[in-house]
């Protein structure tokens, strides 16, 4: 639960950290200083005194036609709009939808519109929370490991070549619950014992991911590789009490344990959706299968993932 609302806040700070990013609030749509300015007549300068350099005086021009109307949720003037134009000379029919299609994007509709110009070559990072499913992994003389249902984060880095196509690299970090059961080797057999527990895991991987369309909402497709650090934090031997000298506390001594751990190829596939805003953020939800290459392991041991991911594009 502790976990659970640790990830919840960071989240949520990450993203109430974007510079209005879902609900902006848009000061165009306030009154502004300029918009009463006007012209005033030259300086006059008396008689006996240099007149000022006027060739770089600002000049308020008089607008003979009526302004435009505007909306409240319209968008800001100095903002893109959320379209790319066609080609120069369309007239017609197809011309008259270029029209609209311009205005309802100045007018601030959303639009499901070609996003070269957003999703064109550059970088891009964020991070993903993911939401682990329980799974049954078994092994060389009949021990199993059950994981519980758990979360975890990443840290995600890539590179678009080009509207579709782009490579990704993570960092998973998880903590997930196992209850695994020891089969002894003995003969005879000793009674199978039980064994409750967390395990943490760091996975190093990379990604292609191909976006299928190209425009702002997108449905996508995603394989990799990664090699996954495993501590089941099972103790490996006694228990040593290391000391150090701290240079304000003084000396300190704790308690460690060794604990077993070992690594693993791992390979990835899934499938998602990914939203891109106009200002240069994205939104991911997608579902991956995550098979491990355990060198003990018999049978497929695998781990669905669903994941809700925040991006930053340059």
């Amino acid at each position: 639960m502790k976990r659970s609302m640790f990830l919840l806040t960071m989240f949520c700070a990450a993203l109430g950290s974007g510079c209005g990013l879902l609900h902006p609030d848009k000061e165009c749509e306030k009154p502004q200083d300029y918009e009463t300015s006007q012209s005033i007549a030259r300086l006059k300068v008396p008689a006996g005194f240099d007149a000022p350099d006027t060739r770089d005086a600002l000049v308020v021009p008089d607008i003979a036609t009526p302004e435009a109307p505007r909306t409240q949720s319209g968008a800001c003037l100095d903002e893109p709009p959320r379209y790319r134009s066609e080609v120069a000379g369309e007239t017609g029919a197809q011309g008259q939808k270029d029209d609209k299609s311009a205005s309802a994007a100045q007018a601030g509709e959303p639009l499901l519109a070609p996003t070269s110009s957003m999703r064109d070559r550059g970088w891009e990072w964020g991070f993903d929370v993911m939401y682990l499913n329980s799974a049954d992994w078994s092994f060389e003389g009949g021990s199993t490991v059950s994981t519980s249902s758990d979360e975890g984060v990443s840290l995600t880095f890539g590179y678009r070549f080009n509207p579709h196509l782009e490579l990704q690299g993570a960092f998973d970090w998880q903590n997930t619950g196992y209850l695994a059961t020891i089969v002894s080797g003995d003969v005879p057999p000793l009674p199978s014992i039980s064994l409750n527990g967390d395990y943490e895991a760091w996975t190093p991987r990379i990604n292609f991911n191909y976006n299928i369309l190209d425009r702002n909402i997108t449905p996508y497709v995603t394989a990799g590789l990664g090699w996954s650090f495993i501590d089941t934090n099972v103790p490996s031997g006694q228990v040593s009490v290391g000391c150090w000298w701290d240079p304000w506390y003084g000396q300190i001594c704790t308690a460690y344990r060794n604990t077993r751990s070992f690594d693993s190829l791992t390979y990835q596939a899934g499938i998602g959706l990914r939203w891109d805003f106009q200002r240069g953020y994205s939104l991911r939800l997608g579902y991956e299968k995550h098979w491990y290459d355990f060198s003990k392991g018999t049978g497929s041991a695998d781990l669905d993932e669903i994941r809700f991911g925040f991006m930053i594009r340059r």
